[in-house]
């Protein structure tokens, strides 16, 4: 190692070395544990077939998140790309206490199938600008399982519409 440049050196120690992945609720989440607690970095869901064009797929996921009711907004539509971007604000229950999580999705499509990814998740608190996103974990009693059980609900809410 003495002969190793200086910056290689600092970049291999500063590497995220606990990352690493986890399966909860058939979903993959990959979670980074460099800072001494689980943060969730990404949520995979399984990819699903469905009869169809990549852009068919697209156009089907943006009808379904579309819906008043989906609890997703979309951000952004690429059909022939076969991608869609959208956020989520969801509420859910800890410690008797009403919490919300937000995620940021990521609708990936080819000809025949579509995989859902969950990023960007976090505690919300406060209203409007005075916001504090806390990063979601997946450690002891700080709510991580139950906030990751409602991304996952609103997720098979458009698995059920996609399959209508």
């Amino acid at each position: 190692m003495a002969n190793t440049p200086w910056f290689l050196v600092a970049m291999l120690a500063s590497a995220p070395a606990l990352a690493g992945s986890v399966d909860f609720q058939g979903h993959s989440v990959e979670v980074d544990a460099t800072t001494g607690a689980r943060r969730v970095l990404s949520v995979r869901g399984a990819s699903y077939s469905i009869p169809g064009s990549t852009a068919q797929a697209i156009g089907k996921a943006q009808s379904c998140l579309a819906r008043a009711d989906s609890g997703v907004g979309v951000v952004s539509v690429d059909p022939s790309g076969g991608r869609l971007r959208a956020v989520s604000r969801t509420g859910y229950q800890h410690g008797g206490l009403a919490r919300v999580v937000r995620s940021r999705w990521a609708i990936e499509a080819a000809a025949g199938s579509f995989r859902v990814i969950l990023t960007d998740m976090a505690d919300v608190s406060g209203d409007g600008v005075g916001e504090i996103y806390a990063p979601l974990l997946l450690d002891g009693d700080s709510g991580g399982g139950e906030a990751l059980a409602a991304v996952i609900d609103v997720g098979k809410s458009l698995l059920d519409c996609m399959y209508r």
